[in-house]
């Protein structure tokens, strides 16, 4: 491309540079009328310089020397060249090119910004015809036209930035010349920044997220309105909004991924995207795993229900609990509670629970639970009738005389059987069987026992353990317990020292009457 490349024709944005902050805010702008840049003489043109200081006051330059116009803030140019002015106290003003040339392209004095429709003309001297236009960006070859003299850029994009000229065929007079304007130089300003998203990248589980899509608008269109939308791995949230924020009131697993925010103008002629920012919520690990127990205090009696609860003071996520008894392989079950029905000897121990998040795993400390009226080794207590019970062991009641069957007795097998109370007890295992005795706690002295009932006419013999005569006749009667005084009396109770291990419990056999005298 041929053509001179001396000084270039400016664009109207640099004379704005102090509205955008560009220049010294003592600086004048120099205003043109028409207002194309350059200007062409043939134009009747008006320069104004506008700024601080006295008015009145102004000097003007051409071509770099001072100007015999002084004083005058308004001048009307005849000639070519390049002009500026000053004020007292102020800089030298931004150049405006008043041009003579056979072939003038034009560029609109004014900001330019993205979206913007912009329309370059390209003129012949004194509005000659001209044809067979091309234009040029940075030297490359855009666009040829038969006849037409304009370039429209729509929408204006930062990268429509830069030198532009044109070449064109212009008649004068019978003749006509290719002739190559001057460049031009066009720069676009920015409507807005190029967003920044902000925000926690690790928030905690249940916490709200508060995104924020951060731009800046351009201060010659600070009311431009502007369009956020929000993305997580490249889906669309939260839907287009006037608000740069995106607010989650409460974030769960979920809500991790990579997010990223777009900005759009009016119409979205106009979008830029952030970087994206990863998010990844945080669980709270459990913490302040407790135990508590019903009945409270976690001792229960033999065959009576055991509910035991497990509480977190901190976690969130899904959490899945586990129970543990010491002594105990397997988990005994899992949930948040664990009830145990019938509880027997073998569930006494310390007990706790295990919480888990699927990372991190937190554990109680252990709750002891103590099973009262159990086997050997479980706590002892008073003897005595309390609510239903002899000392530790429930009673479940007595079978009337003439039934055939003994009475149930804690700690005692009946019939090849065992009773509903007597898990991992021994006792009297069918007729003419061995007595186990059911030794409760340590305690010796004397021990209130209760004389069998035998059938009149039977008569037996004291001892320890009932002789083979004295097992429960079918007609009535009772089972004696080992180390109890036999002997046939009216079914009173009697306390005595008794030869075997201490706290043998003497259970009548027969009527109820026989049972009513405990102590």
């Amino acid at each position: 491309m041929a053509g001179d490349t001396g000084m270039a024709g400016r664009v109207a944005l640099l004379l704005w540079a102090q509205t955008l902050g560009l220049a010294g805010a003592r600086t004048p702008q120099l205003l043109v009328e028409p207002p194309w840049v350059p200007a062409v003489r043939w134009d009747r043109v008006t320069l104004t310089c506008q700024g601080l200081g006295t008015a009145g006051a102004t000097t003007w330059y051409k071509d770099g020397q001072r100007w015999g116009q002084r004083g005058r803030d308004r001048i009307t140019v005849t000639k070519s060249g390049t002009y500026t002015c000053d004020k007292p106290g102020t800089e030298l003003s931004s150049p405006v090119t008043v041009s003579d040339a056979g072939l003038v392209l034009q560029v609109p004095a004014r900001a330019l910004l993205e979206g913007d429709t912009v329309t370059l003309r390209c003129r012949g001297w004194k509005d000659n015809t001209v044809t067979s236009v091309s234009f040029y960006h940075e030297e490359e070859k855009l666009r040829w036209h038969h006849d037409g003299t304009e370039l429209s850029l729509s929408p204006l994009r930062l990268q429509h930035s830069g030198r532009y000229s044109c070449e064109g065929w212009v008649e004068h007079w019978a003749s006509k010349k290719l002739q190559e304007s001057q460049a031009v130089t066009v720069t676009v300003q920015e409507l807005f920044s190029v967003p920044v998203l902000e925000g926690p990248p690790e928030p905690t589980e249940g916490s709200p997220l508060n995104l924020r899509c951060l731009s800046t608008r351009s201060p010659l269109r600070p009311r431009a309105p502007l369009l956020h939308v929000f993305y997580r791995d490249g889906q669309m949230v939260g839907g287009s909004w006037g608000s740069p924020q995106l607010l989650v009131p409460t974030v769960g697993v979920s809500h991790s991924g990579n997010y990223s925010c777009e900005v759009r103008s009016e119409g979205g002629v106009v979008r830029k995207s952030s970087a994206r920012l990863r998010v990844t919520v945080r669980r709270v690990p459990p913490s302040g795993v407790s135990l508590s127990a019903q009945p409270p205090g976690a001792q229960v009696a033999l065959g009576d229900r055991l509910v035991l609860s497990c509480a977190v003071a901190e976690g969130t996520g899904p959490l899945s609990f586990s129970w543990h008894r010491e002594g105990s392989g397997a988990p005994l079950g899992t949930g948040p509670r664990l009830e145990l029905r019938h509880v027997g000897d073998n569930d006494s121990g310390q007990y706790r629970c295990r919480v888990s998040d699927g990372d991190s795993v937190a554990e109680s400390d252990p709750l002891n639970v103590t099973v009262l009226g159990g086997g050997p080794g479980s706590p002892p207590g008073a003897w005595g009738r309390r609510g239903g019970t002899f000392g530790h062991l429930p009673v479940r009641g007595h079978q009337p005389a003439g039934t055939g069957r003994a009475p149930r007795v804690p700690g005692a097998q009946h019939g090849g059987g065992t009773g509903g109370d007597t898990a991992g007890t021994r006792g009297h295992s069918g007729r003419g069987g061995r007595w186990d005795p059911f030794v409760p706690g340590p305690a010796r002295g004397c021990h209130c026992g209760l004389a069998a009932v035998a059938p009149r006419g039977r008569q037996g013999t004291p001892g320890k353990g009932p002789p083979k005569s004295h097992s429960p006749p079918r007609g009535g009667g009772g089972a004696v317990h080992p180390n109890c005084d036999h002997r046939e009396d009216r079914g009173v109770p009697s306390c005595h020292h008794t030869p075997g291990p201490p706290g043998d419990l003497c259970r009548a056999a027969g009527t109820p009457r026989a049972t009513s005298g405990t102590r």
